[in-house]
Protein backbone atom coordinates (compact mmCIF):
# COMPACT_ATOMS: atom_id res chain seq x y z
CA UNK A 1 0.00 0.00 0.00
CA UNK A 2 1.37 3.42 -0.91
CA UNK A 3 1.91 6.11 1.69
CA UNK A 4 -1.12 8.18 0.61
CA UNK A 5 -3.36 5.10 0.67
CA UNK A 6 -2.13 4.10 4.12
CA UNK A 7 -2.58 7.64 5.44
CA UNK A 8 -6.12 7.73 4.08
CA UNK A 9 -6.93 4.34 5.65
CA UNK A 10 -5.54 5.34 9.05
CA UNK A 11 -7.38 8.67 8.99
CA UNK A 12 -10.68 6.94 8.18
CA UNK A 13 -10.31 4.73 11.27
CA UNK A 14 -9.66 7.59 13.71
CA UNK A 15 -12.55 9.33 15.44
CA UNK A 16 -12.04 13.07 14.96
CA UNK A 17 -14.88 14.64 16.96
CA UNK A 18 -15.55 13.43 20.48
CA UNK A 19 -16.58 14.95 23.79
CA UNK A 20 -14.95 14.16 27.11
CA UNK A 21 -15.75 13.21 29.78
CA UNK A 22 -18.07 10.46 28.61
CA UNK A 23 -21.20 10.37 30.78
CA UNK A 24 -23.40 7.31 31.31
CA UNK A 25 -26.38 9.21 32.73
CA UNK A 26 -25.43 9.11 36.42
CA UNK A 27 -24.33 5.45 36.29
CA UNK A 28 -20.58 6.04 36.17
CA UNK A 29 -18.55 3.61 38.25
CA UNK A 30 -15.14 4.29 39.78
CA UNK A 31 -13.45 2.37 36.94
CA UNK A 32 -15.31 4.48 34.40
CA UNK A 33 -14.19 7.67 36.20
CA UNK A 34 -10.58 6.47 36.10
CA UNK A 35 -10.82 5.73 32.37
CA UNK A 36 -12.36 9.15 31.73
CA UNK A 37 -9.52 10.86 33.62
CA UNK A 38 -6.94 8.88 31.64
CA UNK A 39 -8.64 9.74 28.33
CA UNK A 40 -8.78 13.43 29.25
CA UNK A 41 -5.09 13.48 30.23
CA UNK A 42 -4.06 11.78 26.97
CA UNK A 43 -6.29 14.17 24.99
CA UNK A 44 -4.71 17.19 26.70
CA UNK A 45 -1.24 15.80 25.86
CA UNK A 46 -2.34 15.20 22.23
CA UNK A 47 -1.81 11.44 22.67
CA UNK A 48 -5.38 10.20 22.38
CA UNK A 49 -6.59 8.40 19.26
CA UNK A 50 -9.99 6.74 19.40
CA UNK A 51 -11.47 4.37 16.81
CA UNK A 52 -14.20 5.56 14.48
CA UNK A 53 -17.10 3.14 14.84
CA UNK A 54 -19.60 5.39 13.00
CA UNK A 55 -20.29 2.76 10.31
CA UNK A 56 -20.29 -0.17 12.76
CA UNK A 57 -23.45 -2.03 13.71
CA UNK A 58 -22.00 -3.80 16.76
CA UNK A 59 -18.83 -3.26 18.78
CA UNK A 60 -17.25 -6.34 20.35
CA UNK A 61 -15.45 -5.78 23.65
CA UNK A 62 -12.86 -8.45 24.37
CA UNK A 63 -10.66 -8.68 27.44
CA UNK A 64 -7.62 -10.60 28.58
CA UNK A 65 -5.67 -10.90 31.79
CA UNK A 66 -1.98 -11.63 32.13
CA UNK A 67 0.65 -11.81 34.78
CA UNK A 68 -0.29 -14.93 36.69
CA UNK A 69 3.08 -16.60 35.94
CA UNK A 70 5.26 -16.87 39.07
CA UNK A 71 8.09 -14.76 37.55
CA UNK A 72 5.79 -12.10 36.12
CA UNK A 73 6.52 -8.60 37.40
CA UNK A 74 3.17 -7.11 36.37
CA UNK A 75 -0.52 -7.89 36.30
CA UNK A 76 -2.14 -6.63 33.12
CA UNK A 77 -5.67 -6.26 31.82
CA UNK A 78 -6.25 -5.64 28.13
CA UNK A 79 -9.49 -4.52 26.56
CA UNK A 80 -9.95 -4.56 22.80
CA UNK A 81 -12.87 -2.88 21.05
CA UNK A 82 -13.50 -4.15 17.53
CA UNK A 83 -16.04 -3.96 14.73
CA UNK A 84 -17.97 -7.20 15.28
CA UNK A 85 -19.17 -7.40 11.66
CA UNK A 86 -15.55 -7.32 10.54
CA UNK A 87 -14.59 -10.09 12.98
CA UNK A 88 -17.12 -12.43 11.40
CA UNK A 89 -16.33 -11.43 7.82
CA UNK A 90 -13.00 -10.53 6.28
CA UNK A 91 -11.09 -10.98 9.53
CA UNK A 92 -12.40 -14.50 10.06
CA UNK A 93 -11.53 -15.48 6.49
CA UNK A 94 -8.01 -14.05 6.67
CA UNK A 95 -7.24 -15.63 10.05
CA UNK A 96 -8.54 -18.97 8.72
CA UNK A 97 -6.16 -18.69 5.75
CA UNK A 98 -3.22 -18.02 8.08
CA UNK A 99 -4.21 -20.91 10.37
CA UNK A 100 -4.53 -23.29 7.38
CA UNK A 101 -1.21 -22.16 5.89
CA UNK A 102 0.67 -22.98 9.08
CA UNK A 103 -1.27 -26.10 10.11
CA UNK A 104 -2.92 -24.64 13.19
CA UNK A 105 -6.41 -26.10 12.63
CA UNK A 106 -5.83 -29.88 12.62
CA UNK A 107 -5.35 -30.33 15.48
CA UNK A 108 -6.57 -26.93 16.61
CA UNK A 109 -3.78 -24.93 18.25
CA UNK A 110 -4.43 -21.71 20.15
CA UNK A 111 -2.16 -18.84 19.17
CA UNK A 112 -0.84 -17.42 22.41
CA UNK A 113 2.38 -15.99 23.73
CA UNK A 114 2.65 -18.99 26.04
CA UNK A 115 3.24 -21.17 22.97
CA UNK A 116 5.74 -19.08 21.00
CA UNK A 117 8.25 -21.94 20.92
CA UNK A 118 5.75 -24.10 19.03
CA UNK A 119 7.04 -24.05 15.44
CA UNK A 120 3.77 -23.44 13.59
CA UNK A 121 2.74 -20.63 15.94
CA UNK A 122 6.17 -19.04 15.64
CA UNK A 123 6.04 -19.14 11.83
CA UNK A 124 2.47 -17.76 11.69
CA UNK A 125 3.06 -14.99 14.22
CA UNK A 126 4.18 -12.20 11.86
CA UNK A 127 1.16 -12.56 9.53
CA UNK A 128 -1.20 -13.09 12.46
CA UNK A 129 -0.07 -9.94 14.30
CA UNK A 130 -0.20 -7.93 11.09
CA UNK A 131 -3.80 -9.01 10.58
CA UNK A 132 -4.66 -8.26 14.21
CA UNK A 133 -3.15 -4.76 14.04
CA UNK A 134 -4.20 -3.59 10.58
CA UNK A 135 -6.92 -5.96 9.48
CA UNK A 136 -9.87 -4.07 10.84
CA UNK A 137 -11.25 -1.26 12.88
CA UNK A 138 -10.12 -1.92 16.44
CA UNK A 139 -8.78 -0.09 19.45
CA UNK A 140 -6.71 -1.59 22.20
Amino acid sequence: MQKDGLTSLVNSLILRDFKLPIDLEDRNTLLFDILNAAFEQRRDNRQLLLPNFDKTNTVAILSDYGGEAPKSKYLTYTFTFADYDYLGGIYKDEILKIRNTYGLNKPYKEISFKNLRYGQVQRALKEYLHMMNWGGNSFQ
